[in-house]
């Protein structure tokens, strides 16, 4: 892989625009898929300040009680107490195959668009088919970045717990810096982890081969991706907030007809609608979801690209230069 990618940005959006609006099929990979992962950084980013947060209060809960969950503990066998323990392990074993099934569906569909969006022409079978080879991988790679992920959130969070309860300034400074160190390795893994992904289903790969590779490219790139990855979320932003609009006008006909079924008494019409208004909803959000996850995921794969027939910057700075400069005569 070449390590030095200079990008237009508008060339690769484009692309990745084509790659993903106009194949719907993808959306029901990218759907499934955005269990795991949108591939957006700002997304990682509030994942991780979550995690922070919640470490914290987790160390500032070990300070002040003297048993760790004692009222989580009591809570829980109270309400167990009341359940019948058949009716219990059957619910238990039933939720359990569920997110099973459901987490094995979700690093399927991952595989199945990464492979869907290298591809120019592919049937929906064959997608799933390599998405179903490369699940195990994807997998491993899943539970390494989290694993990795949570040990440098502990980094953050330890020290922010210990300011919170005993803030002198040598604590708080500690905090900064942990913080400005942790924070931006926890951003560098995922771009490494998107990238990793990328050349396990494409190459097949192994995930610690793979991600040795895609690690040694985000350090050498990392400038280019946190840019790519602004410009990615400002544009999910912008149509986010534009199908919410499209939603809110939607929302108007069917209000008029519940109006206009409360009026007249017809308990038939108001549950039709808002069955209806539910269904049309769920399916607005679905597809936007499916959609805006398509997308950034072929932003990376676009880059992905990029940065294996990428050429040396300086060069790649005077080509562009100089066809402006055409452009302009």
């Amino acid at each position: 892989m070449q390590h030095h990618a200079f990008v237009r940005y508008r060339e690769l959006f484009l692309t990745a625009w084509k790659r993903s609006f106009f194949r719907h099929p993808l959306w029901v990979f990218g759907i499934l898929a955005s269990c795991v992962t949108t591939g957006g950084l700002i997304q990682a980013s509030g994942q991780t300040f979550s995690n922070i947060t919640s470490s914290r209060n987790f160390f500032e809960q070990i300070y002040a009680t003297p048993f760790l969950g004692q009222e989580w503990i009591a809570h829980f066998i109270e309400r167990m107490q009341g359940i019948d323990p058949t009716r219990m392990v059957l619910v238990l074993t039933g939720l359990t195959v569920l997110m099973v099934l459901f987490l094995i569906a979700s690093f399927v569909s991952q595989g199945g668009l990464l492979h869907g969006l290298g591809a120019h022409k592919n049937s929906f079978k064959e997608n799933l088919q390599h998405g179903v080879s490369s699940a195990p991988r994807l997998f491993l790679l899943g539970i390494f970045v989290r694993a990795v992920q949570w040990i440098l959130v502990l980094g953050i969070s330890v020290p922010l717990a210990v300011a919170t309860i005993d803030s002198t300034p040598v604590i708080a400074l500690v905090y900064v810096i942990c913080f400005l160190i942790f924070f931006p390795a926890i951003l560098l893994l995922h771009g490494a982890a998107q990238l990793t992904a990328i050349d396990i289903v494409r190459y097949k790969r192994s995930f610690h081969t793979a991600f040795l590779e895609a690690w040694r490219s985000t350090l050498k790139n990392w400038l280019v991706i946190f840019e790519v990855e602004i410009l990615c979320f400002l544009l999910v932003a912008l149509a986010f907030t534009f199908v919410l609009l499209c939603s809110l006008l939607l929302t108007v006909p069917f209000i008029v007809v519940f109006l206009i079924a409360a009026a007249i008494g017809s308990s038939g019409l108001v549950i039709t609608t808002q069955v209806v208004g539910v269904l049309v909803f769920a399916g607005v959000f679905l597809a936007f979801l499916g959609a805006a996850t398509t997308f950034q995921q072929a932003v990376w794969v676009e880059l992905f690209e990029k940065l294996h027939v990428a050429k040396p910057q300086l060069i790649a700075k005077l080509e562009r230069l100089w066809s402006r400069l055409w452009s302009h005569n």
